[in-house]
């Protein structure tokens, strides 16, 4: 299996051919998200080397990473796109832990959640914020929840 160090260094220069040297089991043993989040970071004297990395990654790789997850190859070559050429420290970087919106009322989520299957949380947490009183009322309405029970879902 290729450590994390030769990983870097195929996408640092642009070894487009090492892709197509690894057995089937290396390729599925690649964790390309995990790729992704070393390639986006580099620790180097030269600011315009790190922001480079960052930003091209960002641009190049992440913009469509879900939709592009079928094809690591694909993937894999976006990655090395970002490379400059010579060997760069690509120390990890930990990704952030998700703050749920404590404001949110749990029964309202449930409700819309219930209602709405389809929408993620993020996108009923945002929906919640949105709304103002008055369009939670008509939303509750929609739901068909009798106005004695609103009271509950405002709080």
């Amino acid at each position: 299996m290729p450590t994390i160090k030769q990983e870097m260094t195929a996408i640092d220069r642009r070894q487009y051919a090492w892709y197509d040297s690894l057995t089937e089991d290396e390729k599925k043993a690649l964790s390309m998200w995990v790729l992704m989040r070393y390639c986006s970071s580099v620790d180097s004297k030269v600011d315009d080397i790190s922001h480079h990395y960052l930003i091209m990654t960002n641009e190049l790789v992440n913009v469509h990473f879900n939709t592009l997850r079928h094809h690591p190859e694909l993937q894999m070559r976006m990655m090395q796109l970002v490379g400059v050429g010579t060997n760069q420290f690509h120390p990890w970087v930990k990704p952030m832990k998700q703050k749920r919106d404590k404001s949110a009322n749990p029964k309202l989520f449930g409700l819309i959640e219930q209602q709405r299957p389809h929408f993620s949380s993020d996108e009923i947490e945002m929906l919640i914020r949105m709304m103002d009183k008055d369009e939670t009322k008509q939303l509750l309405l929609d739901y068909g929840i009798p106005d004695k029970k609103h009271k509950e879902y405002l709080k």
